[in-house]
């Protein structure tokens, strides 16, 4: 039986989902695979816990909190040092300094999978870099949920690009929290309003300026770009924020729920356009001729943008192939479930 002993950071919403899944899919991997899953190590902001023969996932809250103090560097040195084969550390955290570990782990012929973006909107050359200690090193640097919670848009594109097509044009709805936003602004409620109830409901980041501002969108399409081979940067990216200066910079998230009532005007005429044109408002992300940008847009009912629901997202690919028809990837576009299942796909990638 085939072996995969992952090594995981970061133990919230994602992290805790994966642990369920790996507990829940254990004996059909087994059946389906001959493959098992052994988590070795958890940690969280607090603390580490290492096993050797792998971690009871029915109790492993309990074993976490009995663990020593958190210290990654610890962590990633007996990560190291441990003699097992086959080793994968998964990062479920949006750290940076957890990413900065990345080129370390690879360096130590360890793979890596992870949803963190932050290590693939750095630099340039820091992509590139993790790209080529990947294969220098014979293992996998492994981030699908990057983009798209668990849909499959990095797996098709390489496969596309493997396959010698060319990338033309790249459109999508890259925010499940966004797209959740503009699919319910359609009835009575104000933009605010909805901003509130989706701040309430979980749906939004504790901040929802970190959703609203585009950065986070802005950072999924600069990941596309790059894959297709583009040196871009995430300054080269042009976005167009969803709120103003005012909200932005207001001190306080409440203050800043207080301020956006007054863009709700804007948005109020904007949606009533939209409406008597027959179009909806969808922020859009493209990557076109080089140039990437992140805007507010009106589509018509021609558009496959037009009807979507909850918190799709949806990306359009447009290459040498499929010129006349793009290629469509649609489905949930957040959630902890479809994330979580997608970096179990990625574990199983490096198995």
């Amino acid at each position: 039986m085939k072996e995969i002993n992952i090594y995981l950071v970061g133990t919230g919403n994602i992290g805790s989902t994966l642990l369920a899944q790996i507990e829940r899919k254990k004996e059909f991997l087994q059946e389906s695979q001959d493959k098992k899953i052994n988590v070795i190590a958890l940690a969280d902001n607090e603390k580490c816990y290492f096993s050797e023969d792998g971690v009871d996932l029915s109790n492993w809250q309990e074993k976490l909190k009995s663990g020593e103090a958190q210290d990654l560097a610890k962590f990633i040195s007996d990560m190291k040092n441990d003699k097992k084969e086959n080793k994968v550390f998964v990062d479920c955290t949006s750290s940076v300094a957890v990413s900065w570990e990345y080129s370390n782990i690879l360096k130590a012929g360890i793979h890596v999978v992870t949803p963190n973006k932050k290590a693939n909107t750095d630099t340039y050359e820091k992509f590139i870099e993790l790209q080529e200690l990947a294969k220098e090193n014979q293992v996998k640097f492994l981030y699908e949920t990057n983009v798209g919670a668990g849909l499959p848009i990095i797996g098709a594109i390489n496969t596309l690009l493997n396959g010698g097509d060319k990338i033309v044009k790249i459109e999508a709805i890259l925010s499940g929290t966004i797209s959740f936003i503009f699919n319910t602004f359609v009835g009575e409620k104000k933009f605010s309003e909805i901003i509130r109830e989706a701040k309430a409901s979980g749906y939004t980041e504790p901040d929802p300026r970190d959703d609203l501002n585009g950065m986070d969108v802005a950072r999924k399409i600069l990941i596309l770009a790059r894959l297709v081979g583009t040196k871009a940067e995430l300054s080269d990216v042009e976005v167009e924020s969803l709120i103003n200066k005012e909200c932005e910079e207001a001190e306080s998230i409440d203050a800043f729920l207080d301020k956006l009532e007054k863009q709700d005007n804007d948005y109020e005429a904007m949606k009533e356009k939209a409406q008597r044109e027959n179009k909806a408002l969808r922020y859009i992300a493209t990557f076109e001729a080089g140039k990437l940008k992140v805007s507010l847009q009106m589509v018509d009912s021609t558009h496959p943008f037009f009807n979507l629901s909850g918190t799709d997202n949806i990306i359009s690919i447009i290459t040498e192939a499929y010129n006349e028809t793009p290629l469509i990837i649609r489905g949930p576009g957040a959630g902890a479930e479809v994330t979580a299942l997608g970096v179990y796909c990625d574990v199983l990638g490096c198995g």
